[in-house]
């Protein structure tokens, strides 16, 4: 898998433990931005990278 097997270890009794492998909440300054907005702001980066690039002439 190209995994470290202490980290497979340690993610498999995550999911034994609670039956998720999600990460649970933390303390500390709440997100500024929500799930929707962070995936938009990711889409529009991507398409930045592809749309825009600019090649060097030849």
């Amino acid at each position: 898998m190209g995994c470290d097997p202490t980290t497979i270890c340690r993610f498999i009794d995550k999911y034994k433990k609670t039956g998720k492998t999600e990460n649970l909440p933390r303390s500390g300054w709440p997100s500024a931005l929500n799930d929707n907005e962070k995936n938009a702001l990711i889409n529009e980066q991507e398409l930045r990278n592809t749309t825009f690039r600019v090649f060097p002439a030849s």
